[in-house]
């Protein structure tokens, strides 16, 4: 399967081409990263690990593996997607607040 893949190229959107769709695959070996922006004052970046058995590792660059913090990737999920929710309601809450302020003006 391909699509076509779309950029922006100096304000411009640009159709590039067909672009070939790969499937997802399982998670057979470990996989490792290292974050763009040095985290907090720790001057240091965080190295992200996805690990076979759907488990999310973070740890400080230059530190020991075994003081990573890991955590299964549904938990993650679905803590983000409380996040989301909490948000989304506080947007609302202070809207419909605002919304009566206004109106009391």
């Amino acid at each position: 399967m391909a699509y076509m893949r779309t950029v922006l190229c100096f304000g411009t959107v640009r159709k590039v081409g067909m672009v070939k769709w790969w499937p997802m695959v399982e998670i057979s070996k470990p996989i490792q990263r290292r974050t763009r922006m040095p985290f907090g004052h720790y001057k240091r970046k965080i190295v992200v690990a996805l690990l076979p058995g759907d488990v999310l590792s973070m740890r400080l660059e230059r530190t020991p593996a075994r003081l990573a913090y890991t955590a299964e990737i549904d938990d993650v999920f679905r803590t983000l997607a409380q996040w989301h929710a909490a948000a989304e309601v506080r947007r609302r809450r202070e809207a419909r607040k605002q919304k009566r302020l206004t109106e009391i003006s």
